[in-house]
């Protein structure tokens, strides 16, 4: 981090699944909030790191997904929560595939990008960990709505 940037006491972080054409207004409010009360507050933009690892089709396919009704990001990520779990796979995929008409639009081998989505999603948040602890903050909040509550739980279960 640059010398003349003072450290942040609060880290606030735009977890996967927000969208990518904008900042986030509700972390740029609260940003603005505390700095007349010498608060220093960074955001850091998760989503636009997910995309980047993702590519723009597989993250255009998780954000099409966000009615919640198959909860795909949320199985992406819910193996970093719970590493021990044995997930019936098949069960989810077979039920995803009744929900989502267009899924195999995705990829012809759709199965295998998710399957290997959740594999590395460690590595994804991994690396997010890596990022917030060299910032040092004192407090770390993650956005929170629908999709984003297992990758956020994920995170700050590591941190």
């Amino acid at each position: 981090m640059p010398s003349n940037q003072p450290t942040p006491e609060i880290c606030f972080v735009n977890m996967p699944m927000a969208g990518v054409t904008r900042p986030s207004l509700s972390l740029s409010l609260l940003q603005a909030i505390l700095k007349p009360h010498q608060i220093h507050a960074k955001i850091l933009y998760a989503n636009l790191w997910f995309l980047d690892f993702v590519g723009t089709r597989v993250y255009k396919f998780f954000d099409d997904s966000q009615n919640g009704v198959d909860a795909v990001c949320d199985w992406v990520f819910s193996g970093c929560l719970f590493p021990d779990f044995k997930t019936d796979t098949d069960a989810y995929f077979e039920a995803l595939e009744q929900t989502r008409a267009t899924v195999t639009q995705l990829h012809q081998d759709y199965q295998a990008v998710l399957r290997l989505l959740r594999k590395n999603a460690p590595l994804f948040i991994d690396g997010l960990v890596k990022k917030i602890i060299k910032l040092n903050p004192k407090i770390v909040g993650c956005t929170s709505p629908f999709s984003q509550h297992v990758p956020s739980l994920a995170l700050l279960s590591e941190l």
